[in-house]
Order: structure tokens, then C-alpha cells, then sequence
């Protein structure tokens, strides 16, 4: 009796398919850098945080965080516009028609630093009714640095909206070159400023931080959109 040949299967659409599953080592080049990204980001968020309770104490700390969290709140939003509104359609319009990709990216761009600027000047004309109706009157000196913070939310919002484009072209390696510059950026200068200004340089370390983000996230995502436009 002679050997058994395995015979190639064959999908219900009539084509063949291959039994060739990726390697554990495929797997992990292409996943790797999601795992960074995981680490770095609350690396980046709460060194500044860090910082201010090691230099200044638990009370500046709590002061500071009360900024931080309301600030952490509003970076929420444009995480749930594009994963909900946006995504799927860049997605496809990215690989079908990428001129439509172009025109709304920028269009959602626009608009989404627009909300962010809006959301900037009611922070600072309304933060401290905020901060009172959250937390209560104790807490109003954490309003020296929500004044400052409130300037990362329209560079915040313009890097999430600059980022899409490293996300939807696999180039999760620059999103975490990103994340690692703003962290070293944010770390440092926090530090050293917190030492020189208490009062306010964690606030300026992590508006910093932003900015880089930003400008590492523009590096990368210049040659994507040339692209999309040839």
C-alpha cells in the first residue's frame, strides 16, 4: 500500500488554500512594537507626575494630577472619533482611493484641531468653575498648571489626527520612535524645569512632550500623504 499524499484544500470560493501558518519570530517583528507603544505612553504621561511628587512633595503632586486627569479626559475624545467615525473608512479609502483619503484626512484634521482649540479656550476661561465643581474649592491651585496644560489639547488633538496615517500604513515602529522621543523629552525637561520653576515646569515638561510628539508624528507621516497624492 503505498504512502498517503495530502491533497491541497480548497476554500468554498474555489481557490487553493495554503497551509503555510506565519512563524512565532513573523509574529512577534509585527507585534512588538504595540507592546512598546503600550509601555511608553504611561511612561511618557506620568513622568511628569513623577516628577513633581519626588521634587515637591504628594500635595503639588495631588495638584498637579487633578490638571493631568482632566486633561487625560479630553485626549479621549479624539481616540473615540477616529476609532469609531474614521478609521474603517481610512482604511478603505487608503487602499481604494487615496485621493478621497487625502481630502478627508485633512478635512477631519482641520476640524479635529478646531474642537481642540475650542476645548484649549474654554479650559482656560472656565477651569476653575471645573476644578471647583469636580474637586471643590481646595484645589484651585491646580489651576496653575490646567492653564498650562490646556495648551497641549490642540497639539494633542493635531498629532492624533497626523498619527492616522502611521497607523493605517503599518508604521507602528514610528508611532513608538514617537512616543520614546516625547517620553525622553518630557522626562528631562521636566525635571530640570521643576527644579528652576516649581510652580510650573512639570506643566511646560509635558506641553513639551506634546509638541515633540507632534513633530515626530508630522516627520513620518509627510512622506505617507506625498505618496497618497501620486
Amino acid at each position: 500500500m503505498g504512502s498517503l499524499q495530502k491533497r491541497p484544500r480548497h476554500s468554498a470560493l474555489g481557490g487553493r488554500q495554503t497551509s503555510d501558518a506565519p512563524s512565532a519570530a513573523h509574529v512577534w517583528r509585527g507585534s512588538w512594537p504595540f507592546g512598546i507603544e503600550l509601555v511608553l505612553y504611561p511612561l511618557y504621561f506620568q513622568s511628569c507626575l513623577l516628577a513633581v511628587s519626588v521634587l515637591q512633595g504628594n500635595e503639588r503632586a495631588g495638584l498637579f494630577g487633578v490638571a493631568a486627569t482632566l486633561i487625560a479626559g479630553i485626549y479621549m475624545i479624539p481616540d473615540i472619533l477616529y476609532q469609531k467615525y474614521f478609521v474603517a473608512r481610512f482604511h478603505f479609502w487608503i487602499a481604494h482611493d487615496r485621493r478621497r483619503f487625502f481630502r478627508n484626512y485633512l478635512f477631519a484634521g482641520v476640524v479635529l484641531v478646531g474642537v481642540g482649540l475650542v476645548l484649549c479656550a474654554l479650559v482656560l476661561t472656565a477651569g476653575d468653575s471645573i476644578v471647583r465643581a469636580l474637586y471643590g474649592g481646595a484645589f484651585n491651585d491646580a489651576l496653575s498648571y490646567l492653564h498650562i496644560l490646556a495648551f497641549c489639547i490642540p497639539v494633542r488633538f493635531a498629532a492624533a489626527a497626523v498619527g492616522v496615517a502611521l497607523s493605517l500604513e503599518g508604521r507602528a515602529k514610528a508611532r513608538v520612535i514617537a512616543l520614546g522621543a516625547a517620553a525622553v523629552a518630557s522626562i528631562l525637561t521636566t525635571w530640570l524645569l521643576t527644579t528652576v520653576a516649581p510652580e510650573r515646569g512639570a506643566a511646560f515638561g509635558m506641553l513639551l512632550g506634546e509638541v515633540v510628539l507632534l513633530g515626530v508624528f508630522c516627520f513620518y507621516a509627510v512622506p505617507i500623504l506625498k505618496e497618497a497624492m501620486l
